[in-house]
């Protein structure tokens, strides 16, 4: 279900469809996918070795093709700047 969130209107509206043999699924873009994980990391204590390892597997597959200007200015709207720097020195 569409939130009420600023991010989670505009992950909703930047979502891409897929083909999936006969169907088409509608995903997350990368970038939405590394915010919300992201996101998730903090708000479950920084506990969750699963969300971050998803992160750093998105970055590094993902890497040139992200959209940095979209993701620095969400990084700074959902207060993630810590964990943005923490995850980028990690690759």
């Amino acid at each position: 279900m569409l939130g009420g969130k600023a991010f989670e209107q505009e992950e909703f509206r930047r979502r891409l469809p897929v083909r999936t043999g006969e169907h088409s699924v509608w995903v997350a873009t990368p970038e939405d996918l590394i915010l919300s994980k992201l996101d998730w990391y903090r708000l479950g204590g920084e506990s969750s070795e699963r969300q971050w390892r998803d992160v750093i597997s998105l970055l590094q597959l993902h890497g040139q093709q992200l959209d940095r200007t979209y993701l620095d200015l969400w990084v700074q709207q959902l207060r993630l700047s810590e964990l943005w720097e923490r995850v980028c020195s990690a690759l």
